[in-house]
């Protein structure tokens, strides 16, 4: 009895303690979900997408912006991405980017002086802008591959770099959709709580269906695509590292209609250059002398793609080889064969389709 009784006092203190420890660890839990849902509220004030414009949301740099709905956007990386119509190659339309980068104390003045100073332009002059109620400097008619338009700011010292290419009067009409680009994001970009590890989000996250148009959704290999309405699927294999999906009409041995295959395999650490000169050491291994025709340039939601053209096989063939997060997509089209007559037209329409829908999973 006598040692129980000496034992109840720090029995005492042990509950006192962990007592307090559970409330602070309730309050610290209060504070975290306090600062989430303030980041989840930021985000649903963003400017919505409405007729003809996309939302992009940058939880983890802090903003969010419109754009037109015609124009996709690259996962880039962390501190960059863009956004472009078809391909960034594509000089018959205006493109954009946005740079980040640690400001590490420097002013908005500092930073004015050390751009003007990287383009040593003397025609240059800084402008003065709003962004979002908070000072910017904008640098018009920059030189470079293409007469540029720069906006910078500087919010939570991170400086926000935002480039629109082909602007300008000398343009043409590529010049006034690159103004329109340029208004349309300047003007409805806006500052929120920058919240780490919230992917990039950038439109819808599969295409929307249109007229006599089927999407097709494949949650294991991360992506969805349009198809024409009146095709059927065979799931060849569905596994994550070795997944095979074919689309055809009737059937597949139909010859009066294109077919495609998309499969997804583990690419290792292997990359997209590698990959492709290998492929055409294949086709060139399994027909001696064949002319190989490949190209690169191409783009499938915002990354780049090689396609193979006319490839030997029971029917030619179209390829388009892409690398996404260490697994390689491998687009077959079939036939790639002009001899081939509506079959092929056919195939331009299907192709076309899915090179402008095809979307990935941003995670």
């Amino acid at each position: 009895m006598g040692r129980k009784f000496l034992n109840r006092r720090p029995l005492i203190l042990l509950l006192f303690l962990l007592f307090t420890l559970s409330v602070l660890a309730a309050c610290n839990t209060a504070v975290r979900d306090e600062s989430v849902f303030d980041a989840t509220a930021a985000i649903a004030d963003c400017p919505q997408a409405s007729s003809g414009t996309e939302q992009l949301i940058d939880a983890a740099q802090g903003i969010c912006f419109l754009y037109p709905a015609e124009y996709d956007a690259s996962q880039g990386s962390e501190d960059a991405f863009g956004l472009y119509v078809q391909s960034p190659l594509n000089t018959q339309a205006p493109s954009a980017s946005i740079n980040f980068e640690a400001a590490n104390g420097r002013s908005l003045d500092d930073l004015t002086r050390q751009r003007l100073a990287d383009y040593a332009f003397p025609d240059t002059q800084p402008q003065s802008i709003m962004l979002d109620g908070e000072p910017a400097v904008m640098l018009d008619n920059l030189p470079g591959q293409d007469s540029n338009r720069r906006v910078f700011t500087i919010h939570n010292d991170t400086v926000i770099d935002l480039m629109v290419a082909r602007i300008g009067n000398d343009y043409g009409v590529v010049g006034e959709q690159a103004e329109a680009l340029y208004e349309m994001m300047t003007s409805s970009l806006q500052f929120i709580p920058q919240t780490a590890g919230i992917p990039r989000q950038a439109g819808p996250e599969c295409p929307d269906p249109v007229a006599n148009s089927t999407i097709f959704t494949n949650e294991i290999a991360g992506y969805c695509l349009l198809l024409p309405a009146d095709y059927k699927i065979l799931e060849i294999s569905a596994e994550a590292a070795d997944n095979e999906m074919v689309f055809y009409v009737d059937s597949l041995q139909d010859v009066n209609h294109p077919r495609l295959s998309v499969k997804v395999t583990d690419a290792g650490s292997s990359s997209l250059e590698a990959i492709t000169a290998a492929h055409e050491t294949e086709i060139e291994t399994a027909v001696p002398g064949y002319d190989v025709q490949w190209s690169f340039g191409f783009m499938l939601d915002g990354e780049p793609a090689n396609q193979f053209d006319q490839v030997p096989g029971q029917d030619l063939s179209k390829e388009v080889l892409m690398l996404h997060n260490g697994r390689l997509y491998m687009f077959t089209f079939t036939p790639d064969d002009p001899a081939a007559g509506v079959a092929y037209e056919e195939m331009q329409t299907l192709y076309a389709m899915v090179m402008d829908s095809f979307s990935l999973f941003w995670q």
